[in-house]
């Protein structure tokens, strides 16, 4: 049993299959696809529907696969389910964390109750203009959160810790774009600040190296920095670890953004080194890893933590 139906889920339920497995994939939304509904919604990026679409196909042809959607199950359905292998990919939460420049890292909560995550807009709440958009994730997201909120008709201001706009593009070859994409937009990007204040009015944003404030007017403050992965399942079904021999648990495991947030790509490799690796004995495992200065290699570990 698979729980989650995003990109991780997908592939590892559809390489599971392929290899002869029965494999049951549940999903609490109504929909498969998990991050990716959200996501392709976004200007630029419906073409990665082809992530679902591709898996969710190859599923529906095989005999010893089944997706149940609108199934939001909990660690008594999971036990009494019967699966040998409970794998879950539950993917993760944006948080609304403000940036610590001292340590580097997510800080504290921004509060306030016109405070928003990416999740709010893949969820179409109402988000009051103007907006600002504060990026510290520095990848795709938050460029595009700002592309599509302007194209909703608000009046959008992008702010970032880094130097440029979406910075991690630089090694995608799409900043150009991106910059370019917001200039057409009218949204103004401010580079290396930080987030000092926020009131609801106006946010303060602080330069990154000399701390000079400058304040922008907006009525709501759309955070892209960290993640959470989703565990509250996982760790349901941890507690009660003493059932699972008597349920017919030989494990459970994390896969995707549920283990470790990142990107899409991230999540599809997760899923399927997963199912690629289950009861395959450890010499005969493709994946390797390079030790550096030892010009060494060993086999990669094991997907999971095995209880039996």
């Amino acid at each position: 049993m698979i729980v989650g139906a995003g990109p991780a889920g997908l592939d590892c339920a559809l390489t599971l299959a392929r290899r002869g497995y029965e494999v049951v994939l549940a999903d609490r939304n109504k929909q498969a696809g998990g991050r990716l509904l959200g996501e392709t919604a976004l200007p630029g990026l419906a073409t990665w529907r082809r992530v679902l679409d591709y898996r969710l196909t190859g599923l529906q042809k095989l005999p010893n696969a089944s997706v149940y959607l609108d199934s939001d199950m909990n660690a008594e359905d999971v036990l009494g389910f019967g699966a040998e292998r409970v794998v879950i990919a539950t993917g993760c939460d944006w948080l609304p964390n403000g940036y610590d420049t001292h340590l580097e890292a997510p800080g504290a909560p921004v509060e306030g109750a016109t405070v928003f995550t990416p999740d709010d807009v893949f969820s179409g709440r109402d988000i009051p203009g103007p907006v600002a958009v504060f990026d510290y994730d520095n990848f795709y997201m938050g460029g595009c959160i700002a592309e599509a909120l302007s194209a909703r008709g608000l009046a959008v201001t992008y702010a970032t810790t880094a130097g440029y706009a979406s910075a991690w593009t630089f090694m995608t070859n799409e900043q150009p774009n991106v910059h370019a994409a917001l200039h057409r937009r009218g949204v103004p990007i401010k580079t290396r600040v930080n987030v000092a204040a926020f009131n609801g009015i106006a946010v303060e944003l602080a330069d990154m190296f000399t701390g000079a404030r400058k304040s922008v007017a907006a009525r709501s403050l759309v955070i892209v920095g960290a993640r959470r992965p989703r565990l509250s399942l996982y760790e349901a079904l941890l507690a009660r670890q003493p059932e699972w021999r008597a349920a017919g648990v030989r494990s459970v495991d994390r896969i995707g953004d549920a283990l470790a947030p990142g990107a899409i790509v991230h999540a599809v490799h997760s899923g399927h080194l997963f199912a690629r690796s289950l009861d395959m004995p450890e010499e005969i495992l493709p994946y390797k890893i390079d030790h550096g200065l030892t010009q060494t290699q060993a086999p990669y570990p094991k997907a999971g933590v095995w209880h039996e």
